[in-house]
C-alpha cells in the first residue's frame, strides 16, 4: 500500500502555524504542527528532535505524535545553514510514504526548521532573562545586607556619637 496523505497542501499547515506563532508556547507550537503534519500527510508517525535545549528534557524528542513502525525517513532541518535538528516520519503500519509525501515533507521541511530554530531562540531568550532577573535579585538582597549589616550601624554609631559630643558641649 501507498500513503498518499488527505491531498492537503503543504501551506495549509503553514498557515495554522503561522496563526499559533503569538499563542503558543515553544513546545505546543512545534507539538501543534506535529500534530497536523501527521493527520494531514496521513503518517503514522511524526518526531522532532532538536540539537538545542527547548523546554523539553535533555535527549528527548521536543514532539512526538504516533508510534514509529518500521524505516523512518529523516530529514535535517537547517536554518542558514547551521543544522537545528531532525524530522522523522513513519509510514502507516502496512503502508509506505510516496512520492508526493515526500515532495510534501520536502517542502515543509524548512518551515519546520524555522519552528524549531524560533522555539530555541525563545527557549534561550526566557533562559536569558530569569538568569538576569535572578541575577538582579540577587544583587539587591546583596545591598540590602550591605545596608543592614554594615552601613546602617555605621550611621548609628555616628549618630551616637554626634550625640555624646552634644551632650558634652
Amino acid at each position: 500500500h501507498r500513503v498518499g496523505g488527505t491531498g492537503a497542501p503543504p501551506l495549509r499547515i503553514v498557515r495554522e502555524v503561522g496563526t499559533q506563532l503569538g499563542t503558543s508556547g515553544p513546545t505546543d507550537l512545534i507539538a501543534s504542527m506535529s500534530a497536523r503534519m501527521a493527520e494531514s500527510l496521513r503518517l503514522g508517525s511524526v518526531t522532532i528532535e532538536t540539537d538545542a535545549a527547548v523546554d523539553a528534557e535533555p535527549d528527548a524528542p521536543v514532539a512526538q505524535v504516533g508510534e514509529p513502525s518500521g524505516p523512518a525517513t529523516v530529514l535535517q532541518l537547517v536554518v542558514r545553514q547551521v543544522a537545528v535538528g531532525r524530522l522523522s516520519v513513519t509510514a502507516r503500519p502496512g503502508e509506505r510514504l510516496d512520492a508526493r509525501t515526500l515532495g510534501s515533507l520536502d517542502d515543509l521541511a524548512p518551515v519546520v526548521a524555522a519552528t524549531v530554530h524560533l522555539s530555541i531562540t525563545t527557549s534561550a531568550l526566557t533562559r536569558s532573562r530569569r538568569r538576569l532577573s535572578d541575577a538582579r535579585d540577587e544583587e539587591r538582597r546583596a545591598l540590602r545586607r550591605e545596608l543592614h549589616d554594615g552601613l546602617g550601624p555605621a550611621l548609628a554609631g555616628i549618630g551616637l556619637g554626634m550625640q555624646a559630643a552634644r551632650n558634652q558641649l
